[in-house]
């Protein structure tokens, strides 16, 4: 074992270099694998020797088996049930017949051309059982592939991983510890105890996120350390079962769907590519550059056989009669590579086969192993989309539309994009009723956080969606929105709204272009939809000059469908162009504003300012009795006004002798005190609404709320010349 320092240094070389390459790899499209071999093999003993394997032999199987048990557990989150039931047929004889033929197909090939003895190329052969989900799943989002083969090719990466390690266990206690009586009945057991201490394990960590037990601020990390002790407790009771246990456990988890599990998803992903990197690098590291050379052009023509050849016998028996197309079966001929399980694995028998005595014959199947691996890691990552694309398996170009937010503007939106225009629509939110609403008016509607969820599990939900569009009130979180899947749809397909043309002051890259010009908050737009005081319509570019208070959303110029953004907002339009625009009055708040009044007021007590109030509301509209008002008043705010904060309250009541809503805007030239009021009142919203208007009085408090809330509109009231300047300025910003 070495120094300290060693220790330290090889670590924190593995675990930082790791990381940054992998992220160097996704930023610029490349396959993450093959960059983490060469990078192991350049520092490791045969290059800088910046990490040395020696000084952390002592606990490297260790260290590895834990962090295989937690990739193999984030493995089984992630598997979609409902794609299983689609090609449950494909997918067990992939991981049933398709391992046997994968296994002794390996070992037949290594058998013939390196001559060497059959248990050790029945050992050989079971280490490349696995494929990796870790390398196909972002090799199949490069190569946008269908959804049928996407489903295929994760499932079995997933299952054949726990699977694959038992088979090559089996052999590693038949082959080098000569356990060959027990070994059968072995893994039996080992099938047993893992399956079932998975299933409890995960039981344990549905019961607990059902019940929310754990702190929220530890939820992810609980997770992790109860996956590991599954793993743990499980490898205590019976030695190599654990990593069956992690895999149950996580689609244990997958099938019960507990509320926060795209939560632990996002956060295992995470974890995964840190110790995926750490892991490539440290094991990497015990390739020996002279061994490989020994290797040759037989050891070369053995993996040549096993990928050209083995592979499509598995898929050709595997897909007979289940209505594969010949396409279908040549790109999964294709696409298996091996990753950091395999490497892992057979690292780990290699150390161990080596302590024994078997030095010759664990440097076979270990450079064997390795040489699949950069094999398959390499051709099949930079032929994928080719191959998908040349056998006309790819997904078509995505034209279709994610909006955020299922309030009555993006549904409507989302209903005209679909109708109108027959693009493809959906909706995803948070707030189940708005989904739920949503659906019952016939458009797609994804429950889900859209800036925490798995994007790659929510693309494949919804594989028409080439485009996003943040419609929530809150700008910041938009600009969040469009970053964050600017890395899945591209930067230019990622749009936000925004209360003002160029967003926030410091735009994050790839905030996305903001969605139409001088919009109101989409909350404001969905109340005046609601209340029919706005209108979504699609008119020809020719009408559309004379509707002077239609703001432009989309236009469609033949099959294309362009965005209306602050830039392009003055484009000349083309006569056989559509627009679809926002037809809108005045809203909500502005029209409550004009049937009231703005005012300077001068209110020593609570009592004056109610009598003001109702005096003002009295003059505005006739038929309301003012004394009977400010009774009301007074009564309702007997001891305090409803207080916003900021020195802003917001009285408001129902009155059956309104004819029509009002709202009153008013300073007080100094500041009221009230007992629970954090500092004193100085701005007053106070609105009046006829009671079978429910709709709009609380989407006018709602709108009243979000101006206020800002800081720069209640200074700009306070600090404006007079009332006619409040009223300005109350025109030109309340409903943005």
């Amino acid at each position: 074992m070495g120094s300290r320092e060693e220790i330290i240094v090889s670590l924190a070389a593995a675990i930082s270099l790791g990381t940054l390459i992998t992220a160097a790899a996704r930023t610029f499209r490349l396959p993450a694998a093959f960059l983490l071999l060469a990078a192991g093999v350049a520092l490791g003993p045969e290059g800088l020797n910046l990490i040395r394997l020696a000084s952390l032999q002592a606990f490297l199987p260790a260290l590895v088996s834990i962090a295989v048990a937690i990739i193999l557990f984030e493995g089984g989150l992630t598997l979609d049930l409902e794609g299983f039931k689609a090609d449950m047929v494909v997918i067990r004889r992939l991981v049933t017949l398709g391992v046997l033929v994968t296994w002794f197909g390996a070992a037949a090939c290594i058998r013939l051309v390196l001559d060497v003895e059959l248990p050790f190329a029945l050992l050989a052969g079971s280490l490349v059982i696995v494929t990796s989900p870790t390398v196909i799943i972002p090799l199949l989002r490069r190569a946008r592939l269908q959804p049928r083969l996407h489903r295929i090719l994760h499932w079995e990466a997933v299952l054949t991983n726990p699977i694959g390690v038992l088979c090559a266990i089996l052999c590693f206690d038949w082959v080098i510890r000569h356990a060959a009586g027990q070994a059968l009945f072995t893994f039996f057991l080992r099938v047993l105890t893992g399956t079932a201490l998975g299933f409890a394990g995960g039981a344990l960590m549905y019961a607990l996120a059902a019940r929310r037990l754990v702190p929220e601020q530890l939820r992810n990390v609980f997770w992790l350390a109860t996956a590991v002790l599954v793993f743990g407790a499980t490898e205590y009771l019976y030695p190599e079962a654990g990593l069956l246990a992690a895999t149950v456990a996580g689609l244990f988890l997958a099938w019960k769907q507990p509320g926060d599990l795209h939560e632990i998803k996002k956060f295992k992903s995470e974890i995964t590519e840190l110790l995926i990197g750490t892991l490539f690098l440290l094991l990497a590291g015990r390739l020996n550059l002279e061994r490989v050379a020994d290797f040759g052009l037989p050891g070369l023509a053995a993996v040549a056989l096993a990928i050209v050849v083995v592979r499509p016998v598995n898929v050709l028996l595997c897909g007979w009669k289940t209505g594969l197309t010949w396409r279908e079966r040549v790109f999964l001929s294709w696409i298996a590579p091996r990753g950091v399980v395999a490497a892992s694995m057979a690292s780990l028998f290699a150390l161990q086969a080596e302590q024994l005595g078997y030095i010759a014959q664990a440097r076979v199947f270990e450079l064997f192993t390795y040489s699949v691996i950069i094999a398959t890691v390499t051709l099949q990552g930079i032929s994928a989309s080719p191959a998908a694309q040349l056998l006309g398996l790819r997904r078509p170009d995505p034209t279709g539309w994610l909006i955020v937010g299922g309030h009555r503007f993006g549904c409507d939106l989302a209903r005209l994009l679909a109708g109108e225009f027959q693009v493809p629509t959906a909706i995803i939110d948070t707030n189940q009723r708005h989904v739920r609403e949503a659906r019952d008016q016939g458009l797609e509607a994804l429950h889900a956080d859209a800036l925490e969820s798995d994007l790659a599990e929510l693309y494949d939900r919804v594989p028409a969606i080439g485009n996003l569009l943040a419609l929530t009130d809150n700008a910041e979180l938009n600009e969040l929105l469009c970053q964050h899947w600017a890395e899945l749809l591209g930067p230019s397909h990622v749009f936000r709204w925004s209360p003002q043309p160029g967003g926030s002051a410091s735009p994050r890259h790839y905030a996305g272009a903001v969605f139409g010009t001088d919009l109101p908050y989409p909350s404001v737009i969905a109340g005046e939809l609601d209340a029919g005081d706005s209108q979504l319509l699609v008119v020809p570019a020719a009408e559309a000059a004379g509707l002077s208070d239609a703001l432009p959303l989309f236009r469609r110029r033949g099959r294309e469908l362009l965005v209306a953004t602050p830039e392009n907002g003055g484009a000349r339009q083309r006569p056989d162009e559509k627009l679809a625009v926002l037809l809108r009055a005045s809203g909500l708040l502005s029209q409550s504003l004009e049937n009231g009044d703005v005012l300077d007021v001068h209110a020593d007590s609570l009592e004056d300012l109610c009598g003001v109030l109702a005096a003002a509301a009295a003059r505005r509209c006739p038929g309301i009795s003012e004394q009977e008002l400010a009774g009301d008043l007074r009564q309702k705010n007997h001891a305090l006004l409803p207080y916003l904060g900021g020195g802003v309250a917001l009285p408001h009541i129902y009155d059956a002798a309104a004819r029509r809503r009002v709202c009153i805007a008013a300073r007080l030239a100094r500041g009221l005190v009230l007992p629970d009021a954090a500092e004193p009142i100085r701005l007053v919203f106070f609105v009046i609404s006829p009671p079978d208007d429910p709709k709009g009085h609380l989407a006018t408090l709602a709108a009243i709320s979000r101006f206020c809330v800002q800081e720069r509109h209640r200074r700009a009231l306070l600090e404006a010349a007079g009332a006619p300047a409040m009223k300005a300025y109350l025109r030109a910003h309340c409903e943005r």
